[in-house]
């Protein structure tokens, strides 16, 4: 039973790297460096930061940061 839990989440932790692993790889490929820093730090960055943490981080305010986003967001829904 226990060996079997541990397959199964095994199989997960492999499915969620290949995710987050094609999700940078799109990420990547942004032309502005802001908004893949932004969307790194956010979606990707394992401490989990909040909005105001990374524009704290990146040096902007939050709606700055909101606008980095949005922009990127825009982007790669534009391209995938």
């Amino acid at each position: 039973m226990i060996a079997e839990l541990d397959r199964k989440i095994d199989k997960q932790i492999r499915k969620l790297a290949k995710r987050k692993a094609r999700a940078m790889g799109m990420i990547n490929k942004l032309q502005d460096s802001r908004q893949r820093q932004v969307l790194t730090l956010y979606y990707l960055d394992d401490r989990r930061l909040s909005w105001e943490k990374v524009a704290v981080e990146m040096g902007y305010s939050r709606e700055r940061v909101l606008d980095f986003v949005e922009e990127g967001l825009k982007r790669l829904a534009a391209n995938y």
